[in-house]
Protein backbone atom coordinates (compact mmCIF):
# COMPACT_ATOMS: atom_id res chain seq x y z
CA UNK A 1 0.00 0.00 0.00
CA UNK A 2 1.59 3.22 -0.96
CA UNK A 3 0.88 6.63 0.80
CA UNK A 4 -1.75 7.91 -2.24
CA UNK A 5 -3.58 4.82 -1.14
CA UNK A 6 -3.91 5.84 2.61
CA UNK A 7 -4.36 9.18 1.08
CA UNK A 8 -7.27 8.32 -0.83
CA UNK A 9 -8.69 6.27 2.05
CA UNK A 10 -8.59 9.10 4.06
CA UNK A 11 -10.09 11.40 2.10
CA UNK A 12 -13.04 9.14 1.28
CA UNK A 13 -13.31 8.60 5.01
CA UNK A 14 -13.93 12.45 4.90
CA UNK A 15 -16.47 12.72 2.52
CA UNK A 16 -18.62 10.01 3.52
CA UNK A 17 -18.27 11.83 7.05
CA UNK A 18 -19.28 15.16 5.09
CA UNK A 19 -22.28 13.71 3.51
CA UNK A 20 -23.97 12.87 6.75
CA UNK A 21 -24.48 16.35 7.51
CA UNK A 22 -24.94 17.84 4.38
CA UNK A 23 -28.68 17.56 3.04
CA UNK A 24 -29.63 16.46 -0.22
CA UNK A 25 -31.55 18.51 -2.89
CA UNK A 26 -34.91 16.34 -4.52
CA UNK A 27 -34.14 15.65 -7.86
CA UNK A 28 -37.80 16.38 -8.68
CA UNK A 29 -38.84 19.29 -6.61
CA UNK A 30 -35.51 20.93 -6.00
CA UNK A 31 -35.90 21.70 -2.51
CA UNK A 32 -34.19 20.22 0.51
CA UNK A 33 -34.60 16.99 1.62
CA UNK A 34 -34.83 15.11 5.23
CA UNK A 35 -32.74 13.00 6.18
CA UNK A 36 -33.69 10.08 8.43
CA UNK A 37 -31.65 7.58 10.62
CA UNK A 38 -33.09 3.83 10.96
CA UNK A 39 -31.09 0.95 11.81
CA UNK A 40 -28.09 2.54 10.97
CA UNK A 41 -29.42 3.07 7.65
CA UNK A 42 -29.73 6.95 6.49
CA UNK A 43 -32.47 7.56 3.96
CA UNK A 44 -32.87 11.22 2.17
CA UNK A 45 -36.60 11.65 1.94
CA UNK A 46 -38.33 14.53 0.35
CA UNK A 47 -41.65 15.97 2.54
CA UNK A 48 -43.36 17.33 -0.93
CA UNK A 49 -43.00 14.22 -3.56
CA UNK A 50 -42.38 11.77 -0.66
CA UNK A 51 -39.49 10.54 -2.96
CA UNK A 52 -36.27 8.70 -1.43
CA UNK A 53 -32.59 8.57 -1.76
CA UNK A 54 -30.65 5.70 -1.02
CA UNK A 55 -26.64 5.08 -1.59
CA UNK A 56 -25.64 1.85 -3.01
CA UNK A 57 -24.76 0.17 0.79
CA UNK A 58 -28.12 1.75 2.52
CA UNK A 59 -29.92 -0.30 -0.14
CA UNK A 60 -27.53 -3.56 0.60
CA UNK A 61 -28.43 -3.11 4.29
CA UNK A 62 -32.33 -2.29 3.25
CA UNK A 63 -32.41 -5.72 1.86
CA UNK A 64 -30.92 -7.95 5.39
CA UNK A 65 -33.07 -6.25 7.07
Amino acid sequence: MSFLDINNKNNDLTKNQAYQNVPLICPRCHIYMKKIHKNGITIDFCTKCRGIWLDDKEVENLIKL
